[in-house]
C-alpha cells in the first residue's frame, strides 16, 4: 500500500455523491507525466519568465500604498463605457486610470501597456478587473498577477457594481462602521479524510500559534473538527455585544463540485462543506454546506475579508491546466466534467461582495482545484505555511489585500525556479527525481499560483 504522504489529493467533493472529486494519484506516476510535458521550448520559456529582474531598478516604490503605486480598472472595450459609469466613485476615489482589453493575445496586451515589470510610473501596480472572465480571461489575470496586485469583480446585476464601489469608498472614508477585532479560523475534519485532516491539524494550529504574537490586540478563535458545523459558523459571524462583526474569516476544507451539465454548477460550485454536510447539494437542500444563497441568511462579513482554502472557492475555468497531467481514467473524466463550459466566478464570493447591507471587502480563494498539502514537505518545509502566515499577518496589519497576497506570488516564482532546476537535471541525466521531492515542489507551486482575489486588490482591513 502506498503511503498517503506519497499520494496527491484534491480538496473537492462531488456534490451529488459526497465522494472525492478524483481518487488520489501516486507521486511517481504524476512525476513522470509532468516531466514528459515539459518540452525544451517550454523549459526555455519558463526559464525566461523567472530569471530576469522585474522591479524597475531606478526607483523604489511604496507598493503597499495604492495612492503611490497606482491603480487601474481593466475592462473589456465593449463594456468600458458602462463600467466607467457604474464604478465612477471608486475610480475617482483611487485616482485611477481605465485599461482596455480588446481580445489581444496576453503577451501582446502586456507589451502594449508595459505590464511586464513592476514600474508604477508606466503601469499601475493595483489592477481591478471588472467583468466576467469570459470577457477578460483568467489567462490575462494570472499573467498579470505574477507581478501586479490583481482582483476582479463580476456581477450579474449592474446595481451590484454600484453598491460595491460605494461600499468600498464609504469604508475607506469612514462613513461606514468598521468590523471588530475578531479573527475566526474554521476547519472541518471529516472521518477518514486525509485532506481535511491535514488542513485542520497542520495548517490552522501553526497559524493560531504564530499570528497572535505577530499581530497583538486582536482576538483569535478557532472552530475545528466536530465543532465546525454550519450552525456554529453562522453563530460566530453574528455581531458581538458591541454590535461588531468579525474582520477576517479563514476557512479550510472541501469545496463542492458539479458536472458542467448540472444546472446548479454556476450557482453552487465551490460551496464550502462543513462538518455536518449532507449530499446531494441543491439550492434548496444545503444542510451543512455554505453557498451564495446563505449570504442572505447570515453568512456575511460586513467590511471584512474571507480567505477560503477549498476547490473552486473563487471560480472555475473551462480548461484546467491540471487536466493535462492527469492519468487516463475515471478520475480524469470527473475532473473534466467539473470544469465549466465557460470560465466563471464562483457565486459565494460574488454574493458576499454584493450583499445590500453587509458587503465584504474581498474574498481570497482558488480558481480550479485546491491542492492538499502535507504542510511538512521534504523540500519546502516552512515554505508550505509561510505564505499563509505572511499574507494573514499583512492583512491584519492593515496592508492592502493585493499586496498581502504577493507572499504567494513570490513563493510561486521562487519554487518555480527550484522546480525548473529539477526538470533540467532530469533532461540532462534521464534520471527520475525523487518523486516526494519533486511533487513537494510541484504541489506547493501550483497552490501558490491558483489564488485569486475577488474584490478590489487595494482594499484593506480597518478595525473598529
Amino acid at each position: 500500500m502506498i503511503d498517503q504522504k506519497h499520494l496527491l489529493y484534491l480538496n473537492g467533493l462531488d456534490a451529488t455523491t459526497g465522494r472525492p472529486l478524483i481518487d488520489p494519484i501516486p507521486y511517481d506516476e504524476l512525476t513522470r507525466r509532468v516531466l514528459n510535458f515539459f518540452t525544451p521550448q517550454l523549459r526555455r520559456e519558463e526559464s525566461e519568465t523567472y530569471s530576469h529582474e522585474r522591479l524597475a531598478p531606478f526607483d523604489e516604490y511604496e507598493l503597499d500604498d495604492p495612492a503611490r503605486a497606482g491603480w487601474g480598472l481593466l475592462v473589456h472595450i465593449d463594456e468600458a463605457d458602462a463600467m466607467r459609469e457604474l464604478l465612477a466613485p471608486l475610480i475617482a476615489h483611487r485616482n485611477g486610470r481605465v485599461l482596455l482589453y480588446r481580445d489581444e493575445p496576453v503577451r501582446q496586451w502586456k507589451e502594449t501597456y508595459h505590464a511586464d515589470a513592476i514600474n508604477p510610473d508606466r503601469f499601475p501596480y493595483y489592477i481591478l478587473i471588472a467583468g466576467s472572465p469570459a470577457k477578460v480571461p483568467y489567462e490575462l489575470e494570472y499573467s498579470l498577477a505574477t507581478l501586479q496586485a490583481v482582483g476582479r469583480i463580476d456581477f450579474e446585476d449592474p446595481a451590484d457594481y454600484i453598491r460595491y464601489a460605494q461600499g468600498v469608498v464609504e469604508r475607506e472614508t469612514r462613513q461606514a462602521a468598521a468590523p471588530g477585532k475578531r479573527i475566526i479560523f474554521f476547519a472541518p475534519r471529516h472521518p477518514n479524510d486525509y485532506p481535511t485532516g491535514q488542513t485542520s491539524q497542520y495548517l490552522i494550529p501553526p497559524l493560531l500559534e504564530q499570528l497572535p504574537q505577530s499581530v497583538p490586540g486582536l482576538t483569535f478563535s478557532s472552530i475545528i473538527g466536530d465543532d465546525a458545523t454550519k450552525t456554529n459558523l453562522l453563530a460566530a459571524l453574528t455581531p458581538d455585544s458591541k454590535g461588531q462583526t468579525p474582520a477576517l474569516l479563514f476557512s479550510a476544507g472541501h469545496g463542492a463540485t458539479f458536472s458542467a451539465s448540472d444546472p446548479n454548477q454556476r450557482a453552487l460550485q465551490g460551496s464550502f462543506i462543513c462538518q455536518d454536510y449532507q449530499m446531494p447539494l441543491t439550492h434548496r437542500q444545503r444542510r451543512g454546506i455554505v453557498c451564495g444563497y446563505d449570504v442572505a441568511e447570515g453568512f456575511c462579513l460586513p467590511g471584512g475579508i474571507h480567505f477560503i482554502f477549498a476547490c473552486y472557492g473563487a471560480g472555475t475555468r473551462a480548461h484546467s491546466d491540471f487536466i493535462r497531467y492527469m492519468p487516463e481514467g475515471r478520475g480524469r473524466q470527473r475532473l473534466e466534467t467539473a470544469q465549466g463550459v465557460q470560465d466563471f466566478v464562483a457565486y459565494l464570493p460574488k454574493a458576499l461582495l454584493a450583499h445590500p447591507r453587509s458587503r465584504a471587502l474581498a474574498v481570497v480563494g482558488h480558481v480550479d482545484p485546491a491542492w492538499v498539502h502535507a504542510f511538512r514537505g521534504t523540500v519546502t518545509r516552512e515554505r508550505r505555511i509561510d505564505p499563509f502566515g505572511f499574507t494573514l499577518a499583512r492583512l491584519l496589519r492593515g496592508k492592502p489585500v493585493g499586496f498581502a497576497l504577493m507572499s504567494f506570488k513570490q513563493k510561486y516564482t521562487d519554487i518555480s525556479t527550484d522546480l525548473l532546476s529539477l526538470i533540467e537535471r532530469n533532461q540532462k541525466t534521464a534520471l527520475l527525481p525523487d518523486p516526494a521531492e519533486f511533487m513537494d515542489l510541484w504541489i506547493c507551486r501550483n497552490d501558490a499560483q491558483n489564488y485569486v482575489i475577488i474584490g478590489d486588490p487595494a482594499v484593506r482591513l480597518r478595525f473598529g
